[in-house]
């Protein structure tokens, strides 16, 4: 992989003093192909990148990375991690019990960039990868004795599903990345 975005890099950028002037710096590195944006200044924010404090960060990167990829026809579409639990209200007994406003306007805000591009995604819904994320998936969802957490993650991907699903920004669902990895004894969790 590392061996293609540095064939990509080599063939796409110019010389330093030569060439357009008005393109980005070439993306960061997860860019928005692969896993969730950055901030401007580079710094990963994880599947926290729609919450309020993190957004206005976020979208000067994400702006950068769409025109660059746009600008050097680097495909229509990219797999973008979305994890819906950080759009959830979620109380601690019953579980899901809907959508924040504002993290629900910061994902349309991103899916307009994308559609002002003219580049489609592929929705990554749930995520466990790093644990410490705010967004991660609650593992404990599928262990059999949390019915009403389970419960309230099937409901929050229905809504999610019918809010957003019929947006042509959208061209398919990833339901969970890398679920037998992340979710199984491989991705360091208990066995039960």
């Amino acid at each position: 992989m590392l061996a293609i975005v540095g064939l990509l890099f080599l063939i796409t950028v110019e010389p330093a003093g030569r060439g357009e002037s008005s393109l980005p710096a070439f993306p960061f590195f997860k860019g928005l192909n692969y896993g969730v944006p950055l901030t401007s200044s580079g710094n990963w924010v994880g599947t926290a990148w729609l919450q309020a404090n993190r957004w206005p960060q976020v979208r000067p990167a994400m702006t950068a990375d769409l025109t660059f990829v746009e600008q050097r026809h680097l495909g229509r579409l990219v797999r973008l991690f979305i994890a819906i639990d950080q759009l959830m209200n979620w109380d601690p007994v019953s579980g899901f019990i809907g959508f924040k406003d504002r993290e629900l306007s910061n994902l349309n805000q991103a899916l307009d960039l994308f559609d002002a591009h003219g580049i489609r995604i592929v929705a990554v819904l749930f995520d466990q990868e790093v644990r410490s994320s705010p967004g991660n998936f609650r593992f404990q969802a599928l262990d059999g004795s949390h019915d009403a957490m389970r419960n309230g993650y099937l409901q929050a991907t229905k809504d999610f599903i019918k809010r957003l699903g019929n947006r042509s920004t959208i061209a398919a669902v990833d339901l969970f990345n890398e679920a037998y990895s992340s979710l199984g004894t491989d991705g360091g969790l208990p066995k039960s």
